[in-house]
């Protein structure tokens, strides 16, 4: 009952944030507190007046309840961050892949997709009931493997197949399903380039059309990320954290943002402890977000953090709580799909060292 009860804490936790609005609906990012907070400083981008004016139109947007231009003026913010970071590559710096054939269908005992060493695995579905996998194998080429189910998993088809160049084992994948005339399959993992570059592959739900894209390159480490898209209908947008998670207090996590379906992806906040912990979109604009920093004196303490407008880049909120003074692990938010979305219930879950016996509990 004791460890129940954390988790419900959680629950009231975060949806006492959810429920802050300011008058135009847009929720003002917490002050920074290097401290406690998973925040990170202002950007270069953010001192651009454009940034300042167009912000103010659109709350005047949102005042009035206009989503569509508030949904317009914030591409106009994302070009404008576009603008201030670095291009990550050119047609000389390419993401290099080597398509891999596979196999028609799986037609396996017990649903059985592989019997070789698989590493790393990533799943999504549609909401008629068509699921997606990829994994990838340890194996020479490191290959990735997304296969797809149209009868609830008991057979699989092969859709699409790659390796990077130079090969390199793939330790962490996401994938993300579109919708309606948008309904690209995207696929997210860590090119070895620069000792760590994170791409997206996106492809039709065929396999064909691929479209290969940097998310994140240059000198900064990243080793784990987390990724997930709206709920606005064909034109959605995709985020994603992507990071060094050494759980250190430097603000090594970048967020990202793309509203051009997977071509081009700002930089909108810099963050930590998140790059291993949960990102998840909720209704309408909203998205919410788990992480821990994992270290001493803080080992028991989780960060949920929300954002109502897209993922803008000042709107971004926090709550911290401390469900426990030993380690606390592996957290995983899910918010409920209730309109309006301030009264949504937002559940975190997470393991936990319990009375440091090593005994890891799930809560």
């Amino acid at each position: 009952m004791r460890r129940n009860v954390f988790a419900v804490l959680l629950a009231v936790a975060a949806v006492a944030l959810a429920a802050k609005p300011a008058g135009n609906g847009v929720l003002p990012a917490l002050p920074y507190d290097p401290a406690t907070t998973c925040i990170g400083p202002a950007l270069p981008a953010d001192a651009d007046p454009r940034v300042a004016a167009i912000r103010a139109e659109q709350n005047q947007a949102a005042a009035r309840g206009d989503k569509a231009l508030a949904r317009e003026l914030e591409s106009k913010l994302q070009a404008i961050y576009l603008e201030h970071q670095p291009a990550p590559g050119s047609a000389e710096n390419a993401v290099r892949l080597v398509s891999r054939p596979g196999e028609s269908s799986f037609d396996l005992p017990d649903a059985l997709i592989d019997t070789g060493i698989i590493w790393a695995t990533a799943a999504d579905y549609e909401i008629d009931g068509t699921m997606w996998v990829a994994y990838s194998k340890y194996s020479p080429d490191s290959s990735v493997t997304i296969v797809r189910s149209v009868d609830h998993g008991t057979t699989w088809e092969w859709v699409q197949g790659f390796y990077t160049v130079p090969t390199s084992l793939v330790e962490h994948l996401g994938i993300v399903v579109g919708q309606g005339d948008s309904g690209f399959v995207y696929v997210f993992l860590v090119h070895p380039d620069n000792d760590g570059d994170m791409i997206c592959v996106r492809f039709n739900r065929n396999g064909s059309g691929q479209v290969n894209s940097w998310v994140k390159s240059g000198t900064d480490t990243i080793n784990n990320f987390r990724v997930c898209r709206d709920y606005s209908g064909d034109n959605y947008g995709l985020y994603c954290v992507a990071g060094d998670d050494d759980h250190t207090q430097e603000m090594d996590d970048f967020l990202l943002r793309s509203l051009d379906y997977g071509k081009t992806w700002a930089v909108t906040n810099t963050f930590r402890y998140a790059s291993d912990g949960s990102y998840q979109a909720g209704a309408g604009s909203y998205l919410y977000m788990s992480g821990r920093p994992g270290f001493s004196p803080h080992n028991g303490q989780l960060g949920i953090l929300v954002n109502p407008a897209w993922g803008a880049m000042d709107s971004w909120r926090e709550v911290s709580v401390a469900p426990d003074t030993f380690m606390v692990m592996d957290p995983v938010i899910a918010p409920s799909f209730v309109t309006p979305p301030e009264s949504a219930a937002i559940w975190t879950l997470y393991s936990h060292n319990y009375e440091g016996t090593g005994d890891w509990d799930m809560l």
